[in-house]
């Protein structure tokens, strides 16, 4: 009249009586749920930097972390930066503050900033 319930992220064993195991369930997924969104979370704030230098750019990449950088969204510079890294970009952020800089690559005046990554 019981259910055993392992949950594969912790190995945590739960005995659960059979008129239980719906709510349990639930229950249990939303607290996996909540585990793996805080992991990837972190994980992604661990592998992600920001960089303004071509050479911090290739060292970050080295590194194999998500890179934010100053980009002028040239076709060229971006197909330049493939050709020298195999690093792409990945997006360009909404609602970015307003400054001034240098693209990474080129250092063309840029406004903008990307994210660049490579595929592993």
């Amino acid at each position: 009249k019981q259910v055993v319930i392992v949950r594969r992220d912790n190995g945590k064993k739960e005995f659960v009586k059979e008129a239980k195991v719906v709510v349990r369930v639930k229950e249990i997924l939303e607290e996996l749920h909540k585990a793996m969104f805080k992991k990837a979370q972190k994980f992604l704030k661990d592998n992600s930097v920001e960089v303004s230098s071509w050479s911090d750019f290739k060292k970050a990449l080295s590194e194999r972390k998500l890179i934010l950088t100053s980009f002028c969204n040239s076709p060229d510079c971006e197909e330049a930066i493939k050709d020298e890294t195999t690093a792409t970009s990945r997006c360009i952020p909404f609602g970015q503050k307003s400054f001034k800089g240098k693209c990474v690559k080129c250092e063309k005046e840029t406004s903008l900033k990307a994210w660049f990554g490579k595929a592993y």
